[in-house]
Order: structure tokens, then sequence, then C-alpha cells
């Protein structure tokens, strides 16, 4: 079993708590720290059974305990004032600095178990752990950029590796994303749709209008023609009188 592992059901169950808190459920503290509690007896039961997995679980118990801590004084749980740090119980007061000061170890020594430590450092700062550095998140980047540069072996170098196979097992792989050329014709089609549409309309009321202009000046000039016509007998008879 390797030290990842050994902590996986801990960051789990600090997950757990978080999105319960977050849907506004109430949690009793005392269960959460018997939890909490019965989890990290739980790792050094499994560690004991490899003496060099009882000494790394030894060395990187104080890190998830401040983690837990602030974790839980950083919630949105109802008992996060009320929580009372486990480190206290190891006769540590400043666990949101002496975290630090364990990774700065870690990060200057080479060997392959301060390497496998690192990535417990790396998903506690992750999963939102700041400590003294609350409120600086380019601290906190730095600090992830220089172990990432550690144990980049530990993570997959293809970003297309999937983290959860069993997750993609029955999923729908169908592409339902219609094909751009498709809508593209089905737009040309409306346009020239509403294009004869359009000439159809325009030449009707054109043809309709011009009608009606024939009319009224067909009726113009037939008023005039009678106007004409009937003034010229008029002018006849006023000349023969004088």
């Amino acid at each position: 079993m390797k030290l990842v592992a050994l902590s996986e059901p801990l960051f789990q169950y600090v997950c757990k708590l978080r999105r319960s808190a977050a849907k506004g459920c109430v949690l009793p503290l005392e269960k959460v720290r018997a939890d909490i509690q019965q989890l990290f007896e739980e790792m050094r039961r499994q560690a004991s059974s490899r003496a060099d997995l009882a000494d790394q679980y030894e060395r990187i118990k104080l890190p998830l305990v401040f983690f837990v801590d602030f974790m839980m004084r950083e919630s949105d749980l109802s008992f996060r004032t009320d929580w009372v740090p486990l480190a206290y119980g190891f006769n540590e007061l400043s666990g949101d600095e002496k975290f630090f000061d364990l990774l700065e170890s870690d990060l200057k020594d080479a060997s392959e178990a301060a390497t496998e430590r690192l990535v417990i450092f790396y998903t506690c700062l992750g999963l939102g752990f700041m400590g003294v550095y609350m409120g600086q998140p380019e601290e906190i980047r730095r600090l992830v950029g220089r172990i990432s540069s550690r144990i980049s072996r530990f993570m997959g170098t293809d970003g297309r590796t999937r983290i959860c196979p069993q997750a993609y097992e029955h999923t729908d792989t169908r592409d339902f994303t219609e094909p751009p050329g498709t809508k593209l014709v089905g737009i040309g089609i409306a346009v020239i749709g509403l294009l004869i549409v359009w000439f159809i309309t325009y030449f009707s009321l054109f043809y309709s209008a011009s009608d009606r202009i024939t009319r009224r000046l067909d009726e113009i000039v037939n008023r005039s023609e009678s106007g004409e016509s009937s003034q010229v007998p008029g002018v006849t008879s006023s000349g023969k009188g004088g």
C-alpha cells in the first residue's frame, strides 16, 4: 500500500463534510470528531503492517492533522467555531505555520520517501489548505509548482488520461452536435425563401400601384377630353352670333 492510498479515506471524508456543509446539512460535532479520529487510527493500524509505511505515516500525520483542523475551521460547518484543533493533542499550537516548515523540509529532501510525502502535501494544498498563506494564492501556486516538479512521475503526463475510467463505462459517446454544414444549408434555404417571398410581394405591390396610377391617369385624360369637347360648341355659337 502506498501512502497516498493510506490517506485517501481521510481526504474523501473531509471533502464529503464540506459538500454537506455547502448544502446546509447540520452535522453533530461529536460524531465528526469521532469519525476523524477513527480514520487516523485506521491509517495507523494499516501502516503498522510495514515498517517503511509506518515511518511514512508518522512523518505525514502532523501535516494531515493540520490540514483537517484548517478545513474544519474554514468550512461552512455549523460547529466550525467550536472545533478544538486536533493539533492541541500533539502540543502543536501553530499548525498553519508548521505545515509549511515540514513541507520545506521534504522539498529539500531528495529521497523517494520524501517525494511520496510531497504527494500528500500537494493533495492538501489542492483541496484548499492555505494556513499562514491565507489570502495569498500566489504563494500557494508557487509552492504547488515546486512540488509538482518533484512528483511528476506520480501524475499522468498525458492530459487526456482519464482520472476514473469506470465513470466512462456507461457513458453515451454518441455525438449529438449537429454538423455546422447542416445548419448553413438550412439558413441558406430560409434566406432564399425569404428573398422569393420578398420579390413576389414587391412585384405584386408594384403592379398593383402601377395599375392604380394608370387608371387614374386614364380618368384624368378622359376628363380633360370631355371638358374640351363640351367647350368647343359654345365658342363656335358665340362667334356666329357676332
